[in-house]
């Protein structure tokens, strides 16, 4: 089926080719896809509700670092819980560099080169296992993070704390409680990515996550057996108005 799928996709391409300009077709498919991607979600109802596609969740990662921002003398600071759970890349992508040899448009690039301030956001990881690979408990996880946070907000800093549902070896952490009490406790500075691109989530729950002023990572590939290098960033109002107004790097 997705095969058949596909080829169907690509006649009608190629009939809409000879008809319009490709900035045309390429503008209303992506309006279809992100239509039908919110449908089948059960989200298509929540107001302001954006969506922006990526190459990969890395990229997705990469998108949100540069929603927060910072500066050299005020980095902001982006708090993931450790790679091996979520993606070799990802400390990259976060720190606003480039993690491959070639950017999502095709460009020659040097990888770790910051894109464009360097050392404008510090990463710092949080470990979800011990030293002989049993989990830490949730309540530890969830201590060393609200210091995190809390330190960087006493600073002055933004903050992107990142909330995975659910890692590569299925644990849920920070926990939803923690995150939710910290944004809470600091609306203005920090911002929440929730990392569910294993899409083992179900559609209540990212309902719940987009109602709290959550950004929300998909990926199309693993869980859901779509394709490879496929991933969605859902925004809520606010912060798709922020993301609009932001001035990205090619």
């Amino acid at each position: 089926p997705g095969f058949v799928a596909a080829e169907q996709l690509r006649h009608r391409l190629l009939r809409a080719a000879g008809k319009e300009p490709q900035a045309v077709t390429y503008a209303r498919e992506l309006r279809r896809v992100r239509d039908e991607l919110l449908r089948l979600c059960g989200v298509s109802d929540l107001a302001g509700l954006e969506v922006a596609f990526a190459a990969s969740g890395t990229d997705i990662h990469l998108f949100a670092s540069q929603l927060v921002g910072g500066s050299q003398s005020l980095p902001s600071l982006a708090v993931m819980i450790d790679a091996s759970e979520t993606g070799s890349c990802v400390p990259t992508a976060l720190a606003g560099r480039h993690f491959s040899s070639r950017a999502a448009l095709g460009d020659v690039v040097d990888e770790g080169v910051p894109i464009v301030d360097a050392n404008a956001i510090e990463v710092v990881k949080v470990a979800m296992r011990r030293d002989d690979g049993t989990p830490r408990k949730a309540a530890s996880i969830d201590a060393e993070v609200e210091a995190l946070v809390a330190k960087a907000a006493a600073a002055g800093r933004r903050v992107l704390l990142t909330l995975v549902d659910v890692s590569k070896t299925g644990f849920i952490a920070p926990s939803p409680a923690c995150v939710l009490e910290l944004r809470q406790r600091f609306p203005d500075t920090v911002d929440v990515l929730v990392d569910a691109c294993q899409f083992r989530i179900a559609p209540s729950t990212l309902r719940v996550y987009l109602q709290q002023g959550f950004m929300v990572a998909v990926t199309g590939s693993k869980f859901v057996t779509g394709p490879s290098f496929s991933g969605a960033l859902f925004f809520p109002l606010a912060l798709a108005r922020r993301f609009r107004a932001a001035a990205l790097p090619r």
